[in-house]
């Protein structure tokens, strides 16, 4: 094995090993539909993808969990007709390729098969996704507090935090958007990357 391809191996199953221990936390398990248990309790349905304009965006994916981090990159496709969600690590294995219909969540590669894909899309759309939405998409216990378009959060009857956002730039997709998920300590950081066509020309 070249050393390239070692490198690969290592990162991917780094990926994995961190994937399998957010699912674990988390205590998701896959499943049909597409509302996805959040950790602490409740859950998320995924709204309608034409409840935001569309967009195509790369993106840098920071993943951190008890100490061990890791970056990918993706590539986020949403329209009415859906959502995909494509993570690389930076020599481009795939490692992430989930999507969404507007019926189902398709997971064609995860790194970890504990992963709920539904989970990682609604992270995506209560960052994302406007205020109406998300509230939407909560089940009976949560709530949004939303008072500072720039740092929401999704709560339980207790006030306690289930999902922590904060982001900067407009929407969508932000500039940056950090998740954070209190209970089984896990935090993504996305930052979106300049378009091919936005880049600055050659001197």
């Amino acid at each position: 094995m070249t050393p390239r391809k070692a490198w690969i191996a290592v990162q991917a199953a780094r990926l994995a090993g961190l994937a399998a221990m957010a699912a674990a936390l988390a205590g998701c398990g896959p499943d049909d539909g597409r509302c996805a248990p959040l950790p602490g309790g409740g859950q998320y349905c995924l709204q309608p993808t034409a409840d935001v304009a569309p967009f195509d965006a790369q993106q840098k994916a920071t993943v951190q969990l008890r100490g061990h981090a890791e970056t990918m990159i993706v590539q986020m496709e949403v329209d009415a007709q859906g959502i995909r969600f494509v993570g690389l690590t930076p020599f481009g294995h795939k490692v992430v390729d989930v999507e969404y219909d507007n019926r189902a969540v398709r997971a064609h590669v995860l790194p970890d098969r504990r992963l709920d894909a539904r989970l990682l899309l609604a992270l995506v759309q209560i960052a994302q996704w406007p205020e109406g939405s998300v509230r939407a998409g909560l089940s009976a216990g949560l709530s949004l507090d939303a008072t500072d378009s720039h740092h929401v959060r999704v709560q339980d009857r207790d006030g306690a935090t289930v999902v922590a956002v904060r982001r900067a730039g407009d929407a969508p997709p932000y500039d940056r958007a950090d998740i954070d998920l209190p209970g089984p300590g896990l935090a993504l950081a996305l930052d979106t990357l300049p378009a091919p066509d936005a880049a600055e020309p050659s001197p």
